[in-house]
């Protein structure tokens, strides 16, 4: 589920919020897209992790804060166990394959089981679904039972 197509002005803001600390706007456009995302039946909203090198950069993790405001609108739990065991390159400019060869095996679900739980993943942009499968991947693995995907922007 998408609650925009990454075009401007959202596509703006969520850039500038990635690579200029722009926290207020892209707060902003969170809170305006909760009317645009069904309302998630979740047991847990966990949001894509940043590697410990582009977090330490941006200073947060914007998927974060969009999944706390989210999960927040949806009165349900917010799980930040899900992590990045290994440093990825930057998706930019690569097709699915290399993509997809990029992210297998870089997450990993630290936290308690979730064995049985329906688990809504978060994160700002959706292009080819590479980060998000390779992230489900691990949360299946940690028993989700299922896990449904909710994005601010879609690449069309």
């Amino acid at each position: 589920m998408a609650a925009y197509r990454y075009e401007d002005p959202v596509a703006r803001v969520i850039t500038r919020a990635k690579y200029r600390d722009a926290r207020s706007a892209l707060t902003a456009v969170a809170k305006l897209a909760i009317g645009r995302v069904a309302t998630i039946e979740a047991d847990l909203v966990v949001p894509i992790p940043l590697g410990q090198r582009r977090r330490i950069q941006r200073g947060y993790n914007q998927a974060e804060l969009i999944a706390r405001i989210w999960a927040a609108s949806w009165q349900a739990p917010i799980g930040l166990d899900l992590v990045r065991i290994r440093e990825t390159a930057p998706q930019v400019g690569n097709d699915l394959p290399a993509r997809s060869a990029n992210v297998a095996g870089a997450f990993r679900w630290r936290g308690g089981s979730l064995s049985g739980l329906r688990i809504c993943l978060v994160d700002d942009v959706h292009t080819t679904g590479a980060t998000l499968a390779a992230a489900q991947s691990a949360l299946r693995h940690a028993g989700a039972a299922a896990v449904g995907v909710a994005v601010l922007a879609t690449v069309v």
